[in-house]
């Protein structure tokens, strides 16, 4: 139902509220939808009406709309302290514990957490400290953001930019710097094979973007699925060729960037130390259990499992250093 009378509800809300990520000419069409309360997964609005809300009011009540422990808590924490910041070394006692138990459940052993207000702020901020510690790092040239055509990241400047969506052009969207894949969706844009040049396109990128953390799999096909019956499939012979070389030129990157790092004074954080005494780190660019590790392999006896030491570069291979800890 759409009151259109110049007091209604709807026309209050045209009159004097933006609307956020909402197609215009659809609203005008169908009309403002005003709420007024929710019950479990529901929500009503000012008519009556009632809707299942799918996206739980953007996965903010996953509850439910009337969870009664969940309403008890939040009064409770108001009559106490209704809200506070992070800023300037200071946060709420409830802060700490929240923040104990999501790294607690998280799949990580330790971490810390980062409050934000949205997923696109979150995007934002991730980028920004990339930003950062890579030019803290002395790496002021590693700004590229890579993401894929269709994606949605978010709506901040940066987020929109990681955003592969036509519609952000009108921002003059992407910033430089930030780079849109080929989305993986075949029927729009799957083609005909790949020739030899075009890969040899995509080797000779990498040697230009100079990516050291890349990887490639090889596709399989999957049981049931229609794809399975497309024509032309590359053949295994040429897939396990193309990933040999694709791995090779992205290995030889990587060689090449950590052999600049010996000589280097890098601080690190101890991850293990096995039965042998040898120390296995890694920088604060590098994902536990992702990317590459520092060994430690003499004088550790001081050390335990996360200290934070620097450590001289001695050594570098494919995809790890070698190190002795810092006199310094």
């Amino acid at each position: 139902m759409r009151d259109e009378t110049p007091n209604s509800w709807e026309a209050r809300a045209e009159t004097n509220t933006f609307y956020g990520f909402t197609d215009l000419p659809s609203v005008h069409e169908r009309g403002t939808v005003v709420l007024t309360h929710g019950e479990g997964p529901y929500v009503f609005d000012v008519h009556g009406g009632r809707y299942l809300d799918a996206n739980s009011g953007l996965w903010n009540m996953v509850a439910g709309f009337d969870h009664p422990g969940m309403a008890a808590a939040a009064k409770a924490q108001y009559d106490k302290f209704p809200g506070y910041h992070a800023f300037f070394g200071r946060m709420s006692d409830q802060t700490v514990m929240l923040s104990e138990k999501l790294v607690e459940v998280s799949p990580f052993e330790r971490g810390k957490v980062f409050y934000t207000n949205s997923g696109s702020e979150a995007n934002d901020t991730m980028v920004k400290m990339l930003w950062f510690l890579g030019a803290a790092e002395g790496h002021t040239e590693k700004r590229k953001i890579l993401t894929r055509k269709n994606g949605y990241h978010g709506v901040t400047v940066v987020s929109a930019s990681m955003t592969g969506k036509p519609y952000n052009s009108v921002f003059g969207l992407p910033l430089d710097g930030f780079i849109h894949l080929t989305c993986p969706h075949y029927w729009r844009e799957g083609q005909d094979g790949e020739t030899e040049a075009e890969f040899q396109h995509l080797l000779d990128w990498m040697d230009e973007a100079q990516l050291d953390r890349v990887g490639c799999f090889q596709y399989e096909n999957v049981d049931g699925a229609r794809s399975n019956d497309l024509p032309d499939h590359v053949p295994a012979e040429v897939k396990q060729e193309r990933w040999e070389r694709f791995m090779e030129k992205a290995q030889a990157i990587s060689e090449a960037k950590l052999a600049a790092k010996v000589g280097q004074v890098m601080d690190v954080i101890v991850d293990d130390i096995d039965a042998d005494g040898i120390a296995t780190c890694r920088t604060k660019a590098d994902a536990p259990e992702i990317d590459g590790n520092l060994f430690i392999d003499e004088g550790t006896d001081g050390l335990s499992v996360g200290d934070i030491v620097s450590v001289e570069v001695d050594e570098a291979g494919e995809y790890d250093l070698w190190g002795c800890l810092s006199k310094a």
